[in-house]
């Protein structure tokens, strides 16, 4: 069965690119929609990620913030669509750790695929910094390709 609608995660590094490539390829063979998602990284949220702490300041961080991501958004689609692959895609943001983002984003847009890149680490690195794509993987209700 062909995916309809592919979420791809994003974190706007050369590994993302080209995973998205390899998923607006996919998107094209088989016609389907692409949603094209971020998640910021704790160290990227303000203050951390405490949102409890409700401000004025806060809301003015958090708008900024979101700000840059719609622009990085809608720039990363333009870069990818450029005048190849004529699939229609979306962006969107969530905020959390990024794997639980990605599922839950995969749940909200209905896709029944996704498509994240790894940066391939292994031992101690990986152990430390963990992989958004493994934990993806596990938390996904969808299939999920990694590209390497």
């Amino acid at each position: 069965m062909a995916p309809k609608k592919i979420l791809i995660g994003t974190a706007f590094s050369d590994h993302a690119r080209a995973a998205a490539q390899y998923g607006l390829s996919l998107a094209a063979s088989v016609g389907a929609d692409v949603v094209l998602f971020y998640a910021p990284s704790p160290v990227e949220e303000p203050f951390g990620g405490a949102y409890g702490y409700v401000t004025e300041v806060l809301d003015d961080m958090v708008e900024a913030r979101d700000t840059r991501t719609r622009k990085a958004l809608a720039d990363e689609v333009a870069t990818l669509i450029g005048d190849g692959e004529r699939v229609e895609v979306a962006g969107y943001f969530g905020v959390g750790p990024a794997a639980a983002a990605i599922a839950q984003a995969t749940t909200d847009h209905r896709c029944d695929l996704v498509v994240v890149g790894s940066h391939g680490r292994t031992g101690l690195k990986r152990t430390l910094m963990g992989s958004v794509a493994e934990r993806t993987v596990r938390l996904s209700s969808v299939s999920v390709i990694v590209v390497r």
